[in-house]
């Protein structure tokens, strides 16, 4: 019995020694700009290779203390960067937003990248 059970952890540590780890992207010089004259936010980051999905999110600000969704009306990539747009949010001008972003891509997730934006960034 016990050397049933060593084979088996045996072959099970093989197996994980074996498979191809994923390569774990992340998101770099993730920051955000306001569009002067229109009610938008441009964030970028580099773009992550192989991006499937994104999720985008804010907390702070006087609107919630929660991760909330925020979806961009335009996304595209431009010289090597990935371009998010947004509506800009009616937030109270002496509290900090906060943004995070992680990337589905073809070969797992990213880890979230974070922003502050306002009274302390």
């Amino acid at each position: 019995m016990r050397k049933h059970i060593a084979a088996m952890l045996g072959l099970t540590l093989l197996m994980f020694i074996a498979l191809p780890s994923a390569a774990q992207e992340s998101i770099s010089n993730f920051s955000g700009e306001t569009m002067t004259g229109i009610n938008l936010w441009v964030f970028s980051w580099d773009t992550v290779p192989g991006t499937q999905s994104i999720n985008f999110q804010f907390k702070g600000g006087g609107i919630s203390d929660v991760w909330v969704a925020l979806s961009s009306f335009l996304t595209f990539e431009d010289d090597g960067k990935t371009k998010y747009q947004v509506v800009a949010l009616n937030y109270q001008q002496d509290a900090p937003l906060y943004f995070r972003v992680r990337v589905t891509h073809s070969a797992g997730t990213t880890d979230w990248a974070q922003l502050q934006w306002g009274t302390d960034s």
